[in-house]
């Protein structure tokens, strides 16, 4: 039933629906499309919907989430409920926000294969509290040990006594080493099976582990393939292998290449001495990952043109770099902002004085520069109200006097407020009241319009020994804008066309 008015079509059986009308939540059909917007309606149907089995399974095909909403009855003994829980969302994504409490489900439930198999697949640690007969089940392992980086069957004995499961451990969860993490530990013949090793490298969970090969053989700490393998894993395991690697070329360069821009170290760093002072060899570095310049030789930090290279191609950090020869500098000051506002910190007054500049560094919440910017911004009120905007806490950074300006906090907090930002006043009120004059939680005025401007300000006042609520005006519109949350809060559109 539609029809077309200027172009727009109108859907007549768009209807409101108004939570507090009793009708309204023991209608089925109608809280199953409150609930597709909101889980959190779930708590508002009627004890009838709630406690049928149906209901729940219709509402959480519909909202993943209202489970954690649900009567115990229902979340932890029907199956067909929990294996509805566990299926991915429209995007494919698990569903992981409201987790079951596996231990707390029935136990019944714990010993059927099929919804153990299930759960397995979402999470690999459900396998210590499945049933005894099920732990003996090798498909059920293999799925556990794959999914939870074989973290739930550490303490398993049948794990020890099958090849497979050793492998897949070896794979996706480590060996079974040191011997403290488990009752059991990985038997010595497989520990001497290169195969076994190169699993073990190649596993997920490597970056943790790889402190073990030193500690299991040492004839696997010549080999180059798997040296080769261990460090395009993590760039740490120069140190683990010969150091006859660290002055292989070719071995480095892919290095620097696997972890360029990375949160693993700079793989140049664990290279030969010889290679950090070869120009050429370090050319190559710096053109992979301009950070390769702070971890060769000292004398390439003295080279300009080097050094503005390795800015342009995303040096991250001036550590170690002459700051003084280059701090005056204009085309390294212009190209280092263009790429790296790090060095804000380090350049010349006469840089800093340029208001475009000093701008661009406190740009996208770059705290640290906040600390350098020149006395004239700091007093300066356009400044700082884009310099707050940016992020509150610079307000501790700025002219005091700022501290007195009603309209200034108000303009910020608006700027805050339509940025969707107010987290950064509203996040710690001790700060707040630190930076901002004390005296403004008792003026109505401002308590008035801070709160018009967002209910959630409302967090800021009467944190201390004034309560705002004793003032009548303050309470009368506290009070208008909780009526107005609360009733918004528990009305809905929904659509019944279907």
């Amino acid at each position: 039933m539609t029809s077309l008015r200027s172009g727009v079509k109108i859907n007549l059986m768009e209807i409101e629906v108004d939570l507090n009308n009793r009708k309204s939540r023991r209608n089925r059909k109608i809280m199953i499309e409150v609930i597709r917007q909101d889980d959190e309606a779930f708590r508002y149907a009627s004890k009838n919907l709630r406690m049928d089995p149906s209901f729940n399974l219709e509402a959480i095909k519909v909202n993943k989430k209202v489970y954690q909403w649900m009567y115990d009855i229902i979340k932890l003994n029907d199956k067909a409920v929990l294996l509805e829980s566990m299926k991915s969302d429209k995007k494919g994504n698990p569903f992981k926000s409201h987790p079951f409490d596996f231990k707390r489900i029935n136990s019944k439930l714990k010993d059927d294969y099929d919804f153990v198999k299930e759960c397995l697949k979402v999470d690999g640690n459900y396998f210590e509290d499945i049933s005894d007969r099920l732990k003996s089940d090798k498909k059920l392992a293999l799925i556990a040990i794959k999914q939870s980086y074989g973290a739930s069957i550490w303490d398993t004995k049948n794990l020890i006594e099958d090849e497979d499961l050793l492998f897949a451990h070896a794979k996706y969860g480590g060996l079974i080493y040191p011997p403290t993490i488990s009752t059991y530990k990985t038997p010595k013949q497989y520990l001497e099976n290169k195969k076994y090793i190169k699993e073990f490298i190649t596993s997920s969970s490597w970056f943790n582990n790889q402190l073990h090969l030193k500690k299991i053989r040492s004839k696997f700490l010549n080999d180059k393939e798997l040296a080769k393998l261990a460090i395009q894993k993590n760039s740490q395991s120069f140190e683990q292998f010969n150091k006859k690697f660290t002055k292989d070329r070719s071995m480095i360069l892919d290095a620097v290449k696997k972890h360029k821009f990375t949160d693993q170290p700079v793989s140049v760093m664990f290279a030969d001495k010889v290679l950090k002072r070869d120009k050429k060899f370090v050319e190559k570095c710096i053109d992979i990952d301009g950070n390769s310049i702070l971890w060769v030789d000292r004398k390439f930090a003295n080279d300009r043109k080097l050094v503005l290279k390795a800015i342009h191609k995303g040096l991250s950090s001036f550590l170690y770099l002459p700051f003084k020869k280059y701090s005056k500098d204009e085309e390294f000051v212009n190209k280092s902002v263009k790429v790296n506002l790090s060095f804000y910190k380090y350049m010349d007054n006469k840089f800093k004085l340029n208001e475009k500049i000093t701008r661009a560094a406190i740009k996208d919440e770059n705290y640290e520069n906040c600390k350098y910017i020149p006395k004239k911004f700091k007093s300066d009120r356009s400044f700082v109200l884009y310099a707050v905007s940016q992020m509150f806490d610079v307000i501790k950074y700025m002219d005091k006097k700022f501290k007195y300006d009603e309209k200034l906090i108000l303009e910020i907090m608006k700027n805050l407020s339509d940025k969707g930002r107010e987290w950064s006043v509203m996040g710690n009120v001790d700060f707040f009241w630190k930076h901002v004059d004390k005296k403004l939680e008792r003026k109505t005025d401002f308590i008035v319009s801070a709160i018009k401007i967002n209910s959630l300000y409302r967090s800021l006042f009467g944190e201390y020994d004034y309560n705002p609520l004793e003032d009548p005006v303050v309470s009368k519109v506290w009070g208008e804008i909780d009526d107005k949350i609360w009733r918004r809060d528990r009305k809905y559109k929904i659509n019944l066309s279907s």
